[in-house]
C-alpha cells in the first residue's frame, strides 16, 4: 500500500504546477467519519490552490468492493481511490458515480472543489489474467449461497448439503474442509457455524459472476415485436420465472430504470421463447435468461415472489460495472442483505 501511495503521488508531481504530498497515514488518524475507513490524507496543490483528499488504497481492485467505495465517497467528500493498475470497467463505474481515482500507471481522474486533473496512464500496467487457484466449484457456490441465506446459522447435515449442491457426500466433505481452512466455518462443542459471513459473501459474489453465472446462461434474446423495455412490468411472469438484474433492482429499490432485462427460470426455455416471442441475439440483447438454481423459499428476505433473492440481484447488478446499477446494488445490500450477514 505504501508503494501505491508513493507512486501515485509521483504521477501527480510529474504534472506542471502540481505539488502532491502525504499529510496523514492510517495509523495517525485519530478521528474517522463514522462507518468509513481512510488509509491516508493527501494534499494536492495546483497553481497555488490547495485541496486535501482522503485516500482509499486498494491493491487488486475487485468489483465487489465498488459499492463500499462509492459509499465511502459519499461519507468522505473528495475521496480519491489509489490503485495499482488500470481497471477500465471498474473505473467506468467509479466515474459514473463521481468517485476520484489515480493509479500507478499514471492515470488520474480528479474533480474536486474547482480542481480538475485528467491524465491517461503512460505505463503498461493494465490488469492481466492471473491464475485462480482458489476458485470454488459450482456445487460449492450453490451450497455457500444456501448457507448465507439460511434463517439459522446451523449448517445442516452433509446429506442435505449434497442435495442442495447436487453433489456427492465426498465432495461436500471437500467443500466444507475448504471453508474451514479459509476460516469461514468454525466448530463449537456441538455444531459447526458460519464465520466471517460478510467476507464469504464478497467471495461468493466474485465467484458467482466469474464461475457460476456464465454456466447458468440459457440464452440472450431480443423481442420479435417492438417492446419498450421501460414497459417491462407489462410482461407477466408465471410461476417458475422471476426477475433478476436491473428489473429486480427496480422492484426492490424504485431507483432504477432497466435497460437490459434479466429473467431466472426453472421452466423449459421453449416456453419463454413462445410466450414472449423471443429471437436469439448476440449484439442488441434485450433479455438475458438464466437457469434458476435455488429453492424459491430462499427469497424470504423480500417476500417478493416476482424477483430473485437479493444476493442474486446484488451480484447481477455488480456484474454490469455500471455506476447507477452499483448504487442500486448498495441500496439492496443495506436494505436486505446486511442484516442477514450480521446475524448470529
Amino acid at each position: 500500500m505504501k508503494r501505491i501511495l508513493e507512486n501515485a503521488l509521483k504521477e501527480f508531481n510529474k504534472l506542471p504546477g502540481v505539488n502532491a504530498r502525504v499529510l496523514v497515514v492510517e495509523q495517525d488518524l485519530l478521528k474517522r467519519p463514522r462507518g468509513a475507513t481512510i488509509d491516508a490524507i493527501i494534499s494536492i496543490e495546483i497553481d497555488g490552490k490547495v485541496i486535501d483528499l482522503p485516500a482509499e488504497i486498494k491493491k487488486e481492485l475487485r468489483t465487489a468492493q465498488i459499492p463500499k467505495i462509492i459509499e465511502q465517497a459519499k461519507q468522505n467528500p473528495n475521496l480519491i481511490l489509489l490503485t495499482d493498475k488500470y481497471y477500465p470497467n471498474l473505473y467506468k463505474a467509479l466515474t459514473d458515480s463521481g468517485v476520484n481515482y489515480a493509479d500507478e500507471t499514471g492515470r488520474i481522474h480528479l474533480k474536486a472543489k474547482g480542481i480538475r486533473v485528467f491524465k491517461e496512464g503512460t505505463r503498461n500496467l493494465a490488469v492481466t489474467p492471473q491464475g485462480r487457484p482458489n476458485t470454488y466449484t459450482l456445487p460449492a457456490l450453490k451450497i455457500i449461497f444456501h448457507l448465507l441465506n439460511k434463517e439459522w446459522n446451523t449448517l445442516g447435515t452433509y446429506r442435505e448439503l449434497g442435495d442442495i449442491g447436487n453433489t456427492s457426500l465426498g465432495n461436500v466433505n471437500k467443500i466444507m474442509n475448504k471453508l474451514k481452512d479459509e476460516g469461514f466455518i468454525v466448530s463449537t462443542k456441538n455444531e459447526m457455524k458460519l464465520n466471517k459471513k460478510e467476507k464469504l459473501f464478497e467471495v461468493w459474489v466474485r465467484e458467482y459472476n466469474q464461475v457460476m453465472r456464465p454456466k447458468l446462461l440459457v440464452g440472450n434474446y431480443r423481442f420479435s415485436e417492438s417492446v419498450n423495455t421501460r414497459e417491462w412490468k407489462k410482461l407477466k411472469l408465471k410461476n417458475g420465472n422471476v426477475w433478476g438484474g436491473e428489473p429486480a433492482g427496480a422492484v426492490l429499490t424504485d431507483y432504477l430504470i432497466p435497460q437490459l432485462l434479466t429473467i431466472y427460470t426453472n421452466r423449459d426455455k421453449k416456453d419463454l421463447i413462445k410466450k414472449f416471442k423471443l429471437i436469439p441475439e448476440t449484439t442488441n440483447v434485450q433479455l438475458s435468461v438464466f437457469e434458476m438454481f435455488w429453492n424459491q423459499l430462499t427469497n424470504r428476505l423480500t417476500q417478493n415472489e416476482q424477483v430473485a433473492p437479493p444476493m442474486i440481484v446484488y451480484a447481477d447488478l455488480l456484474n454490469t460495472n455500471d455506476g447507477r446499477n452499483i448504487e442500486t446494488a448498495n441500496i439492496i445490500y443495506e436494505k436486505y442483505i446486511k442484516e442477514q450477514l450480521l446475524r448470529f
